[in-house]
Order: C-alpha cells, then sequence, then structure tokens
C-alpha cells in the first residue's frame, strides 16, 4: 500500500468515526430529551395523584367535621328542649304554688 493509500483510508476512518460520534451525540441528545419527557411525565403524574388524595382526605375530614357539626347541633336542640321542658315544668310549679298560696291568704282572711 502506498503512502498516500494509507492517509485515504486514515481520513476515511476519521470521517467514519466522526459520523459514527454525530450519529451517537443525536442519538444521545434524543434519550436525553425522551428521559426529561418522562421524568415530566411521571413528576406531573404524581403531583395529580398527590392532589386528587390530598382532595380525598380533606373532603373526607370536612365531610366529619360536618357530621359532627350535626351531631353537636342535634344534642344543642334537645338540651335546649329538655331545658325549655324544665322551665315550663317549674314555671307551672310556681304558678300553681302563688295561686295556692293566694288562695290559702284569701281564704285566712275571710275564712
Amino acid at each position: 500500500m502506498q503512502e498516500q493509500d494509507v492517509i485515504k483510508k486514515f481520513i476515511e476512518l476519521d470521517d467514519k468515526i466522526q459520523e459514527i460520534s454525530a450519529a451517537r451525540e443525536k442519538q444521545l441528545a434524543e434519550l436525553e430529551q425522551r428521559y426529561k419527557a418522562e421524568e415530566q411525565k411521571i413528576v406531573e403524574d404524581l403531583s395529580k395523584r398527590l392532589e386528587e388524595e390530598t382532595n380525598a382526605v380533606v373532603k373526607k375530614i370536612m365531610q366529619e367535621a360536618q357530621e359532627e357539626v350535626d351531631n353537636l347541633n342535634k344534642k344543642s336542640k334537645e338540651v335546649v328542649s329538655y331545658m325549655e321542658q324544665e322551665f315550663q315544668n317549674i314555671h307551672e310549679e310556681l304558678v300553681a304554688e302563688i295561686l295556692k298560696r293566694i288562695f290559702d291568704i284569701e281564704s285566712e282572711r275571710y275564712g
């Protein structure tokens, strides 16, 4: 082989190496881009799932809190109703006692 043939082969080999290197760089860039897109998709999916789970937990807590408020309101109404009934009973007893005393006093006066 002549020196020119060797140089020519060397240049061809160098060109081939540069083509392969460029192709590999392009493949790496594409892989990196796909990796970043997939990573972004995973992050978005996880964020969405976290938000949905958080909303579900908040909804459950609010529902439980509303049930507790409803129970407290019901118990409060029962207590108020009981107190009103007790007041009514005591009021009637007092009125009856006052009327009895008035009649007792009047009957002592005229009796």
